[in-house]
């Protein structure tokens, strides 16, 4: 919880000013380098906070990791902060469940739910709950806010369960950044062909 508190007190003011400067691309790219080498620990602290609580639209830190960063080190530091606040929520919600339960009480009572995507008790009895971490992670439109709380209350270990998501938000994070990057570069054909990788994977995601 003090950690989450700290990611919080400490990027909240930066994660308000790219919320309401999304529209404008150089000043969200000049606010990020006018913290110099410690702009890559911003990049990866938004991305954990936005796992952490939320409400901030998950394409929205990986866009701007790749409009400051490119491509690459744009993802990797997206990949890093989501990977970290997948972290804090999971070992919170093993260590100090009645802590979280107090700061998050909604969180863990919707993830006992069973829902047309996912039934808890069948998470329970898997073998190899690490292959369903991946394809939740992996498919678009499932809440991802809600996959740790789910998992922490499973039998998959910390690693498995990181490692695997890692590896399913690669495809998106990748298209995010490479979209952000576009912006940045103006190349407008690029960014329709990314727009519509997104609304055909989105629509094969829902037959």
């Amino acid at each position: 919880i003090a950690i989450i508190m700290s990611l919080f007190i400490d990027f909240y003011p930066l994660l308000k000013q790219v919320m309401t400067d999304s529209g404008n691309e150089q000043k969200l790219v000049s606010a990020i380098r006018s913290y110099g080498n410690k702009g890559v620990f911003s990049i990866i602290g938004l991305q954990a906070l936005q796992a952490i609580v939320v409400f901030v639209p998950s394409a929205l830190v990986p866009i701007l990791a790749g409009l400051t960063y490119g491509v690459l080190w744009g993802s990797i530091m997206s990949l890093v902060g989501f990977a970290l606040g997948n972290t804090v929520i999971f070992l919170g919600v093993k260590q100090f469940r009645k802590t979280v339960e107090w700061f998050f009480p909604t969180r863990l009572k919707e993830s006992k739910k069973k829902q047309a995507w996912l039934d808890f008790a069948k998470i329970e009895t898997m073998k190899r709950p690490e292959i369903f971490v991946f394809f939740s992670y992996l498919v678009p439109g499932v809440p991802n806010g809600l996959l740790p709380y789910v998992f922490a209350q499973s039998t998959i270990r910390l690693p498995k369960f990181i490692g695997r998501l890692t590896l399913a938000s690669v495809p998106f994070t990748i298209m995010w950044t490479w979209l952000g990057d576009s912006v940045l570069k103006k190349n407008y054909t690029l960014i329709a062909i990314i727009v519509a990788l997104f609304v055909l994977i989105f629509l094969i995601s829902l037959i």
